[in-house]
């Protein structure tokens, strides 16, 4: 129980310096890897993204971590999206819980249609090229005294942009509160953090974010719930 207690003192420590750090993820149009910045899961899309606190199956590798814990046996989620025609997100995620924790895996990717590639001077189409951005993360979460979630992630990142690509890494760190009133969880987290990756010569940010959240499930009849769900952004 005092290791346990130190795990989840230790976490919730981390988490609180992230969310209180001077912002460094650049101003508006200057961070790049944005597709950090798209969501995991149809659910998500249906709560309008509000899912630092009640992601609890195997999406919350990406949105928080710590909803890991809330997984008692083994799920499973893919998704395709496809936006004006050129634009392709795939996703899929994978949790399964142990006596050791739960642990997840989450992958995606964006790409795009090939574009023509052309010569500066002419305008003349000599051949086509593919922009991609993969995303590939690694998580642990577990839940203490019945009332705390903690989890982090690692992820490894690749961007390509014709024959030039980037690499780097993220790490994403969560925690949940499951209050006294039955139904109603607060949580926090802090994503997308780490250095920046540099195409060639010109480095650029990564989409850091913090998250604050809290949601209510209310059982209005057998299998017909009610939530709300809130998010700070």
């Amino acid at each position: 129980m005092r290791f346990q207690n130190s795990i989840a003192t230790l976490c919730g420590a981390i988490l609180l310096a992230t969310l209180t750090a001077p912002a460094s993820a650049g101003e508006p149009g200057t961070a790049g890897f944005l597709s950090l910045r798209l969501g995991s899961g149809a659910r998500a899309a249906g709560m309008g993204e509000a899912q630092v606190s009640l992601a609890n199956d195997a999406t919350a590798v990406y949105w928080n971590p710590s909803g890991l814990a809330s997984i008692q046996g083994t799920s499973f989620a893919l998704q395709h999206s496809e936006w004006l025609s050129t634009i392709r997100i795939s996703s899929a995620a994978f949790g399964h819980a142990t006596d050791y924790g739960v642990f997840g895996l989450h992958f995606s990717g964006m790409y795009m249609d090939e574009i023509p590639k052309v010569e500066t001077a002419s305008g003349t189409a000599i051949g086509n090229f593919n922009v991609y951005e993969v995303s590939v993360a690694a998580a642990w979460a577990m839940r203490f005294r019945d009332v705390w979630d903690v989890g982090v992630a690692v992820k490894g990142l690749n961007s390509k942009l014709d024959e030039t690509s980037a690499t780097g890494w993220a790490v994403d760190a969560g925690i949940r509160f499951h209050t006294k009133i039955e139904g109603l969880t607060f949580a926090a987290v802090a994503q997308h953090l780490g250095p920046d990756m540099t195409f060639i010569a010109d480095p650029f940010k990564l989409p850091a974010t913090g998250r604050l959240g809290a949601d209510y499930k209310r059982e209005l009849a057998p299998n017909n719930d009610i939530i709300l769900a809130y998010d700070l952004e």
